[in-house]
């Protein structure tokens, strides 16, 4: 029983911690720099795209954290999957407001994979210019209407749990009032 309610807890302040995340506030950033690295754990081909100037993105006002991350990732992996048959890459998008400072992360990535140790090349690094692959910019109304539906599952989740809490209470007391009548019962 106590297991029940600590887990009840759990998942309300679970509910919770995840009501007060989806509460950020978007906003639209005229114009944002980012570039696309890809590499595989099977071989030591990797991929950079050049820094790109991308219009009109989104971004969580509190975190300024892209929002749509992970489509701007898909779409630099479906052209390697498509384009260069090569699937199944690990991509990650860099991206900054300031040209300057996605610059210096840049060079940061592109030293770490160029560097040879013991005069011999780690990775065969490739590089994908703009003429073969842009960002297309994304519909932030799918982010808007998932944000929606995770912040109603949320509640629906939390309504549920006070739902069973106030359930286990009422078990807990009508266990209570049988334990007492058959004590009286003893007795009598």
């Amino acid at each position: 029983m106590k297991q029940t309610i600590h887990t009840l807890l759990a998942i309300i302040f679970m509910a919770a911690f995840t009501i007060g995340k989806a509460s950020a506030k978007e906003v639209i950033v005229p114009k944002m720099y980012m570039f696309a690295f890809a590499a595989s754990f099977t071989d030591t081909i990797v991929h950079f795209t050049n820094i790109m100037e991308v219009d009109s993105v989104w971004v969580q006002k509190k975190h300024k954290f892209l929002i749509g991350r992970e489509n701007y990732s898909h779409q630099f992996r479906d052209f390697l999957a498509e384009k260069k048959e090569m699937p199944h890459r690990t991509c990650v998008i860099f991206f900054n407001k300031s040209r300057k400072k996605l610059e210096k992360q840049y060079v940061k990535m592109k030293r770490l994979y160029t560097q040879s140790k013991g005069g011999q090349k780690q990775f065969d690094v490739r590089y994908i210019y703009p003429e073969e692959f842009s960002f297309r910019p994304i519909d932030i109304n799918v982010y808007i209407l998932a944000e929606q539906e995770r912040i109603e599952q949320a509640k629906e989740q939390e309504l549920q749990a006070k739902q069973q809490r106030e359930a286990a209470k009422k078990n807990k007391k009508e266990a209570r009032k049988r334990r007492k009548e058959a004590k009286r019962n003893k007795k009598g």
